[in-house]
């Protein structure tokens, strides 16, 4: 009879427990979750203050491609684009590969920003270095899953990094005549086809 009993009580332990999670998602669906704060950085320039110091710590919670992650810093994410490189764009060759090396080198865990810039999109540019002191930027141009991007950057060192990259045919320089972004980006979207009706 006691087993019943202890039965009948956590039957209705559970639907009680239940029925609180229900109005609770109810409640919310009815008030949205406030989004995240967006965190800004400082722009170069005088009188400019932002809440990011010129280094910050956090964990990797975003990828977007191969040179553009999200990191977690405060109370939001903080959008980071990869300084001095250039990654192919998704729909080129080689743009999937970069997305999977940076995921694989990244994504979960805790990374420092050196913040070198912000971009006009609003992004934190900079270095990224990783747990075991590596620099994701200079991975991905060993790798050669990324460009040095002359127009933003004077950095010898990544100039180096892609010019050893190219000699030793490694990633993207295997190809005959890579399209380097900057220029795949300037070419004319191709327009969506329309469906044929019946």
């Amino acid at each position: 009879m006691s087993s019943r009993v202890a039965k009948g009580i956590g039957s209705l332990l559970l639907a009680a427990a239940l029925i609180t999670v229900f109005v609770e998602v109810a409640r919310r669906g009815s008030h949205p979750i406030p989004r995240r704060p967006r965190v800004t950085g400082p722009r170069r320039g005088p009188g400019q203050a932002g809440t990011l110091p010129g280094q910050f710590y956090g964990r990797v919670v975003g990828v977007s491609d191969g040179d553009t992650i999200s990191v977690l810093y405060g109370s939001g994410e903080v959008r980071v684009r990869l300084s001095g490189i250039d990654c192919p764009e998704k729909g080129q060759a080689y743009g999937t590969r970069a997305k999977l090396f940076t995921s694989q080198a990244a994504f979960g865990r805790n990374v420092t920003v050196q913040v070198v810039d912000h971009d006009r999109y609003g992004r934190v540019v900079g270095e990224v270095i990783l747990a075991d002191g590596m620099n994701l930027n200079h991975e991905l141009l060993r790798a050669g899953l990324a460009w040095w991007y002359r127009q933003y950057s004077s950095d010898r060192e990544l100039a180096g990094l892609e010019a050893q990259a190219r000699a030793e045919q490694r990633g993207l320089w295997s190809d005959a005549s890579p399209t380097p972004p900057w220029e795949y980006r300037k070419r004319p979207a191709t327009p969506r086809r329309a469906p044929a009706w019946p």
